[in-house]
């Protein structure tokens, strides 16, 4: 139960990851703009 668990979450988090990507190479300028300011703000 425990690892099909961990595993489940890591798909999410790599799903995630993917779209991420995506969206930053789509729209790269803004898109590195948002990824930018989001690390900056605390």
């Amino acid at each position: 139960m425990e690892s099909e668990k961990g595993s489940a979450r890591a798909a999410g988090f790599l799903s995630i990851g993917l779209a991420g990507s995506r969206r930053e190479r789509l729209g790269s300028r803004s898109g590195l703009l948002v990824h930018w300011t989001s690390r900056l703000l605390p």
